[in-house]
């Protein structure tokens, strides 16, 4: 065979086995959305959704090809401005963290972020912690007590002993990061049961609820404004025009356990609109239009 012919060959046969390697990683199998990638998002800001919050629709790219629709919230509070989930992390792929950061400067300008509220603790809602921490200095992480091992490094999410070798193929190509994000306890708060108010931080304009399945410290915040931030209680897809629910479901997850919680929020919650942290239609859903899908997805009686 002529070089000529060899060299494209191999190219594009190389080009296939990265390709699928991206595709093809356990760990992130279920994480994988339901669009292809062709090019970085416009410029983003925070619009308001309700008085005193704010969302920002703001594409990730967790591997090449592969985007990831995120949707992240600004409250302000009494006690000051607060950011729910931190997005994913920077690489030389995709800036996200730094766009997040520099949305949110746009936005609350010489003002102080005084808090991070987390729904959990997985790589897409912690990326922009690393640069936000230094950068506000007397800001605090607020997060489930279930979950606070994983953020402080005692048990990892995903890069485990028995990784993957795709995962540790993409860490090494610095496509991924090369382990979980840790952070120092002091900069921690714990939400503690199975629901309650942020008034032990100043906060009156939020409660939560503690929603297992997804993660196990996995909660909702509800806004005053009847908004319920749902993050990852369940994954709002889109097929051939119609959405429907499913749990992503990493090694984390405890499936029978998020279809409970699912069920729970659909039908014991009080709400006017949940906006999932992966809403594919970018609208948020009443507690009318969750219901039957709760019910389809998860067999609420």
């Amino acid at each position: 065979m002529k070089p000529s012919r060899i060299v494209p060959r191999l190219i594009v046969t190389s080009l296939a086995i990265v390709v699928s390697m991206f595709y093809t990683v356990p760990e992130f199998q279920d994480f994988r959305a339901a669009k292809t990638y062709y090019g970085f998002p416009a410029h983003r800001d925070f619009q308001p959704v309700a008085e005193g919050l704010y969302k920002i629709d703001l594409p990730w790219h967790l591997t090449p090809f592969h985007e990831e629709n995120l949707d992240l919230f600004l409250i302000q509070t009494a006690a000051g401005w607060c950011l729910s989930d931190a997005g994913g992390y920077d690489t030389w792929l995709h800036k996200h963290a730094t766009s997040l950061v520099a949305a949110v400067q746009r936005k609350i300008g010489d003002q102080p972020l005084s808090y991070v509220l987390l729904t959990h603790g997985h790589l897409d809602h912690v990326g922009a912690l690393p640069l936000l921490l230094p950068l506000y200095p007397n800001m605090k992480v607020v997060i489930h007590e279930a979950e606070s091992e994983h953020l402080t490094g005692i048990e990892g999410y995903f890069y485990k002993e028995d990784a993957s070798f795709q995962l540790k193929a993409l860490t090494f190509l610095k496509v991924l990061p090369a382990s979980e994000f840790k952070m120092e306890k002091d900069r921690l708060l714990l939400m503690k049961g199975a629901s309650g108010s942020l008034d032990f931080i100043g906060i009156s304009e939020l409660t939560w609820t503690h929603t297992p399945g997804h993660s196990p410290g996995h909660v909702v915040f509800h806004h005053k404004s009847g908004m319920l931030l749902g993050g990852d209680f369940a994954d709002v897809l889109e097929s051939e025009g119609k959405p429907y629910l499913k749990t992503m479901c990493g090694r984390t997850c405890d499936l029978p356990t998020a279809k409970q919680s699912i069920c729970a929020i659909a039908k014991d919650l009080d709400f006017t609109t949940i906006l999932p942290y992966h809403d594919s239609l970018k609208k948020g859903y009443t507690q009318p239009e969750l219901l039957p899908l709760a019910e389809a997805y998860a067999g609420c009686s």
